[in-house]
């Protein structure tokens, strides 16, 4: 019998490539953790020493994007090494231990909330993969719940540690936080679309 040859997706070829060397495992994990603390730790450095705050927070939509997109099996130990590498940067940028504590494990909390956001939302649609408007809708909804959830413990913090409004820094983490949700999601969605968004696509392209 002649051999026939595997059948041909349309995936993204960088994509292909990142998933198939390195797979879903604790390489994975800590590549993410590292990423992460480093873009963190640039991210703090626009930071308002006096307010404690930032205006925009693309990590937050690097934590959510990614706890989503990893295998099931991985995502508590993900989460785990984002609030670790989260604390890390905040110590980095000289912030004390307990503001630099609590506001790592609300932005850890924050990526597992939104990703379960979007996973439900995949599971629901019947569909591993999220398309057109259920994407778009699922997406916003994250931005949405997850920072004005996650941000009230934040809040806490900072309005403990520094003479601020609580309102304030609520307000000022769920819109930093929910823009950047949306920036790195249609991202996100961008390259999943150019991969074709079937049901062929690697695991790290569905939010299911």
């Amino acid at each position: 019998m002649t051999p026939t040859a595997p059948p041909q997706t349309d995936v993204n070829p960088a994509v292909k490539w990142v998933v198939t060397r390195l797979g879903d495992g604790w390489t994975v994990v800590a590549g993410l953790a590292l990423v992460y603390l480093l873009a963190a730790r640039l991210s703090l450095a626009a930071m308002d020493p006096a307010q404690g705050i930032v205006v925009l927070w693309p990590i937050s939509g690097l934590g959510v994007v990614s706890v989503a997109l990893v295998a099931r099996r991985r995502r508590v130990t993900l989460v785990g090494a984002l609030i670790a590498a989260g604390l890390v940067a905040n110590l980095w940028a000289g912030m004390a231990w307990w503001p630099s504590t609590a506001v790592a494990v609300a932005n850890g909390a924050e990526s597992w909330l939104g990703a379960l956001i979007l996973t439900t939302a995949a599971r629901r649609s019947g569909d591993a993969v999220l398309h057109g408007e259920r994407a778009a809708l699922a997406l916003v909804g994250t931005a949405i719940l997850a920072p004005a959830i996650a941000g009230l413990g934040a809040a806490v913090a900072v309005t403990s540690s520094l003479d601020v409004v609580f309102l304030d820094v609520w307000r000022s983490w769920w819109i930093a936080d929910g823009l950047g949700i949306l920036l790195v999601g249609i991202l996100a969605l961008a390259i999943r679309s150019r991969s074709g968004g079937s049901t062929e696509t690697p695991p790290m392209l569905q939010w299911a």
